[in-house]
């Protein structure tokens, strides 16, 4: 499903196993001790090859212009024809347990324009434009591959896309998180490429491995902001990225839009306007005492994308879905009232 809304449930295994929080989740602060003297992003371990230099800090490097999904910088990881590769690593504050899942999420996608030289070119700049994949490993040493934990198929998608990683270590608890792009597992690549990462959310406990309940107010608030429009756009907003359209509600039955509702749609319409490569999906849901929850919720999912195409905004770059109660989409219930779970929520891509 499109929209599907993931949740970390906080329940039995919960009281055994944490949220584990990485440092520095946007690669934001970088330092200068690699022995070639680039920057490389602090809290994570290079586990790369030892002639070969980290994954950079973007953009502006080889031609990589794309804008980060989050704060002001990402990392590039690329595969190399010469059979090398990029990895990084983490030491957890909390260790990854074993028979619990964990549920992870990660900004990525690639830039069809990155060119730089290789040892093979001879100091001629090549394209680095072949499709890789992207692994989660675990392990108890930096660098360690004991456990392929989750991947990616082929990341072939140029604007960010928000991949959702189920991590469930089968073999032992770890230490240490490894990320690393490549071809096929402990394989040795045979082409130039590059995948771009961005905006790595904290690793959240799940009661029983499954990721198809809902989706908690206090997870949504923190990690999928859903606050006004115009305050969460600072350039250009990640695919994949879910919106509350703050004040977009509707009471019990009522099938207008509020007009406390405008400023987010005003925001969306801004922000579609300056990204034109973006689409919506407009998700309507309704709060559980209300009658023919489904059609309530398609009229004003159709109501809201009208009101998009009245702007100006092309049809083809808007699809909406009434969800009714399937979801029962929980925001501060017990703050706002049942009126809270009355709303629309917009999804980029």
């Amino acid at each position: 499903m499109l929209f599907t809304l993931l949740s970390a449930v906080f329940g039995a295994a919960a009281q055994s196993a944490a949220v584990i929080y990485l440092r520095n989740p946007s690669f934001e602060e970088k330092e200068f001790t690699h022995p070639k003297s680039v920057a490389t992003a602090v809290d994570w371990v290079d586990c790369g090859g030892e002639n070969e230099t980290p994954p950079d800090i973007q953009p502006g490097l080889h031609d990589v212009s794309n804008l980060p999904s989050d704060g002001d910088s990402y990392i590039s990881m690329v595969i190399r024809k010469s059979g090398t590769y990029e990895a990084l690593a983490q030491p957890l504050p909390q260790p990854l347990l074993l028979g619990t899942s964990y549920l992870w999420f990660v900004d990525l996608c690639t830039s069809d324009a990155m060119t730089s030289p290789t040892s093979l070119s001879h100091g001629k700049r090549v394209p680095f434009d072949a499709p890789a994949k992207f692994y989660v490993w675990g392990g108890n040493t930096a660098c360690e591959k004991a456990e392929l934990l989750d991947s990616t198929d082929w990341v072939k998608n140029t604007n960010w896309k928000r991949h959702t990683f189920t991590l469930n270590p089968r073999k032992n608890s770890y230490q240490y998180l490894r990320i690393e792009i490549c071809t096929a597992v402990n394989g040795r690549p045979t082409a130039n490429g590059n995948v771009l990462v961005d905006n790595v959310t904290p690793l959240f406990p799940l009661t029983d491995g499954s990721s198809d309940s809902l989706l908690t107010a206090d997870f949504l608030k923190e990690w999928f902001n859903p606050r006004l429009l115009s305050e969460h756009w600072k350039g250009g907003p990640g695919s994949g990225s879910l919106h509350l359209a703050d004040g977009l509600t509707f009471s019990k039955n009522d099938k207008s839009i509020k007009s406390s509702g405008t400023a987010s749609l005003e925001a969306l319409v801004k922000k579609l306007n300056k990204f034109s490569h973006l689409k919506v999906e407009i998700g309507a849901h309704t709060a559980a005492n209300v009658d023919n929850a489904t059609e309530v919720s398609a009229h004003r999912a159709q109501l809201v994308a009208n009101w998009l195409i009245k702007k100006g905004i092309d049809p083809q770059r808007i699809t909406h879905k009434g969800y009714g109660k399937t979801m029962l989409f929980l925001y501060d219930e017990k703050a706002r009232g049942e009126e809270a779970r009355n709303c629309v929520v917009v999804r980029v891509e």
